[in-house]
C-alpha cells in the first residue's frame, strides 16, 4: 500500500514534502482507494513533523553542547591558573622559610583529614571545635577524629 508514496516519505523539506506528495498521490491514484490516499498523505504529514522536531532537538543539543564545551574550557584555564598560582607560591614558600616539599604533603594530608576522610578533597564544610583538643570536626562526625571524643550533647 505504502509503495506507490515513498518518493514522498524521502522528501526532507515540507514544501517539496507537500508538493511530491500531491504528485505522488495523483500518479498512484488508480491504484490506492481514496481513503488509503488520504491516510497516507496524513500519516506523511505526521512523518514529516517529527523530522522537523527531531532536527530542531537536535540543534537544541549542539548548541548545548556548545556551552558545555566553553565551560569545560574555562574550567580547565582556571584549574591552570591554580596550578600555577600554588607553584608560584610554594616556590616562594620554599624560597623565604625553608618549609620542604615533605612539609608541605604532611600539611596536605592535615588538611585532608579534617573531614574525616582521606580522599585527596578539601571539604570546607566543617562542623565545630572538639570541646578535648579544639580542632575543626565535620558536623555528621558523633566522635572527634583526633581524640575520639564525643560529640553528642547530652540531652
Amino acid at each position: 500500500m505504502r509503495t506507490c508514496l515513498g518518493t514522498a516519505n524521502q522528501a526532507r523539506h515540507s514544501d517539496a514534502f507537500v508538493s511530491a506528495s500531491l504528485r505522488q498521490s495523483h500518479r498512484c491514484a488508480s491504484a490506492l482507494t481514496d481513503k488509503e490516499i488520504e491516510v497516507n498523505w496524513f500519516w506523511d504529514a505526521f512523518q514529516q513533523t517529527e523530522i522537523i522536531e527531531n532536527r530542531k532537538r537536535g540543534s537544541d543539543a549542539q548548541i548545548d553542547a556548545k556551552g558545555a564545551l566553553r565551560s569545560i574550557n574555562e574550567l580547565e584555564e582556571k584549574v591552570d591558573r591554580l596550578s600555577l598560582l600554588c607553584h608560584a607560591l610554594f616556590e616562594e614558600l620554599e624560597r623565604t622559610t625553608g618549609f620542604s616539599e615533605a612539609q608541605l604533603k604532611e600539611k596536605m594530608t592535615q588538611i585532608d583529614l579534617r573531614d574525616g576522610r582521606s580522599d585527596g578533597k578539601y571539604d570546607p564544610v566543617l562542623g565545630s571545635d572538639c570541646p578535648d583538643c579544639g580542632r575543626k570536626v565535620k558536623k555528621t562526625r558523633s566522635n572527634c577524629f583526633w581524640c575520639g571524643a564525643s560529640l553528642r550533647t547530652l540531652g
